[in-house]
């Protein structure tokens, strides 16, 4: 049996779980760090290219259904998280690292980069243009704790 079962057979967990482990092979070690109650926080990507696996543990656990997953496509879409993007960007511009990892690029290059991404051919883990609501939540909580910092900055107490 392996570590998840052991551990969600001994709290008697009911229902889907995401359970997280770190592995240290060379010393033989292996510690406990998180149970979630859904499916990996990737999971978005594998439903854009197809692989569904919410709905295909639906379908097993009410009518016993196995799926047949269909072939990765050969050109999978590009997806990203975009608040993880603008976190990058903003510290770009206020002077951090390059948001890009194949060499450096511009101020303006690096704004069109971030804003490209929300056009087609690019999937998001978040930002859906039918329910862009999530996404926006996530930006402005982003901005908020930026200029926050930069208030406690510019005027200290």
């Amino acid at each position: 049996m392996s570590y998840a079962e052991r551990l969600l057979d001994a709290i008697k967990w009911e229902g889907v779980a995401g359970v997280s482990f770190l592995v240290d092979e060379k010393r033989g070690q292996t510690w406990y760090l998180e149970t979630n109650g859904r499916f990996w926080a990737s999971d978005q990507g594998s439903i854009d290219v197809g692989w569904d696996f919410p709905y295909w543990a639906l379908r097993y656990f009410l009518h016993g259904e196995v799926p047949t997953p269909p072939p990765i496509p050969s050109k999978p879409k590009i997806t990203c998280y975009h608040t993880a993007d603008l976190a990058a960007l903003i510290s770009f511009l206020r002077g951090g690292p390059s948001p890009v990892t194949y060499g450096e690029v511009g101020k303006l290059k690096a704004i069109w980069q971030y804003l490209r991404a929300f056009g087609p051919g690019y999937r998001s883990d978040v930002f859906r243009w039918n329910d862009p609501m999530p996404a926006v939540k996530d930006h402005i909580r982003l901005v908020k704790m930026y200029w926050n910092g930069l208030v406690r900055r510019v005027f200290p107490r």
